[in-house]
């Protein structure tokens, strides 16, 4: 399982403020989530996938995603056209499969689809720890408060690696859940979970730790490696964010679908 994570590059998206950048991005995604255009949400949707193709992603992070997202948009489809009830039909019966109920659901996935995408490119080309120093410098985030999301954060991919440890070692021993659903359930939650909660717990402790000894916990004014500023390039992409955005609410008002 590979986890969607942050795609290092020299591309114009991964130059960005990234606190300029999620405000763009969000702006542009409750755009899309509140639209009813057909129309709209497609052209965000080629767009979104433009850019990241031009920011160089690696195609197998995409790929992997894409198959899931496919395979949610087939279920929701099929659901929409079994069991969706045409507006102003006085019929009732256990399935439908109406014309109507199809165009939702593929109206639903597309919707789903491109706003996955839209924070997918956010996070494929932001540095978690760029992400909270710039909170730190441009919003006036306390360092207390930072520091912890930004351990939280790297121990993430951490879990990872340890489930695939736990399972490595139950192989060798060879535990194998027995008996019925219930059973198994239990020996999941005891055999994977309990661990990895044991383990978080230390992480916690000794990242708690760490960060006083460092004097990290304070909220006195400090400096960084990488000053975050906001530049021309910034005020260009938010600019196209929000015209981007006024537009899907222009579709809306008149009715472009």
């Amino acid at each position: 399982m590979k986890l969607i994570r942050y795609i290092e590059g020299q591309s114009y998206l991964h130059k960005i403020n990234p606190v300029i950048k999620a405000i763009g991005v969000m702006t542009v995604m409750i755009a899309v989530i509140t639209s009813s255009s057909w129309l709209f949400i497609f052209f965000v949707f080629l767009v979104t996938t433009l850019m990241m193709l031009v920011a160089d992603i690696d195609v197998s992070m995409v790929r992997g995603l894409l198959k899931w997202l496919i395979i949610l948009s087939l279920v929701i489809i099929l659901m929409n056209y079994l069991f969706y009830k045409p507006y102003g039909s006085d019929i009732s019966r256990f399935f439908y499969m109406s014309r109507e109920g199809f165009y939702r659901g593929l109206f639903i996935s597309l919707r789903i689809i491109t706003v996955v995408f839209l924070s997918s490119m956010f996070v494929f080309t932001t540095d978690p720890t760029d992400f909270i120093s710039a909170l730190m410098q441009n919003i006036g985030l306390s360092p207390r408060i930072g520091f912890s999301i930004l351990v939280a954060l790297r121990t993430i991919p951490m879990f990872e690696l340890d489930i695939e440890r736990i399972k490595a070692a139950h192989k060798v021993r060879r535990y194998k859940p027995e008996g019925n659903l219930w059973n198994r359930l239990k020996f999941r939650i005891i055999s994977v979970g309990l661990p990895l909660f044991v383990l978080a717990v230390l992480r916690a402790e000794r990242a708690a730790i760490a960060i006083v000894a460092r004097g990290l916990s304070d909220n006195r004014k400090r400096t960084f490696l990488r000053t975050w500023r906001v530049g021309i390039m910034d005020w260009i992409f938010l600019t196209v964010s929000f015209i981007l955005s006024i537009v899907g609410v222009l579709t809306d008002i008149f009715k472009i679908t």
